[in-house]
């Protein structure tokens, strides 16, 4: 059976809580894992609707989160857009050190898009 990828959500939406109640040296390090697997699991469940329905063939490379993004047009132009928002957001979380960036915000707003996503395209 294939990979599910909207429990990365699920994940995601676990870390977010957990982060509530947690001390403050892990409560950054769980939003923006939440954040990232929000992303991940938006584009895991889009790539493999684009793949199945649609026809998209990624090339197993990093333009693929491009390449997927502009994809998905006309009735799923929000898709595209979503997952370009949530890109940026997941590289943020991933790769710098940002410390004006308001992660608890971010996060929420992240997952919020995510479940959108997820939600447009529906079951795989």
């Amino acid at each position: 059976m294939a990979f599910d990828w909207r429990t990365f959500v699920e994940l995601a939406q676990n870390f977010q809580v957990q982060a509530l109640t947690a001390p403050q040296i892990q409560k950054e390090a769980l939003l923006r894992s939440a954040l990232s697997r929000g992303y991940y699991g938006a584009y895991g469940h889009a790539k493999n609707h684009a793949i199945a329905k649609k026809g998209f063939q990624p090339k197993d490379e990093a333009t693929d989160h491009v390449e997927l993004a502009k994809f998905f047009v006309g009735k799923f132009q929000q898709v595209g857009k979503r997952l370009r928002e949530l890109r940026r957001l997941r590289n943020k979380a991933d790769y710098e050190d940002d410390p004006s960036m308001h992660w608890e915000e971010a996060t929420a707003a992240a997952l919020i898009e995510a479940k959108k996503v997820i939600d447009a395209l529906g079951p795989q």
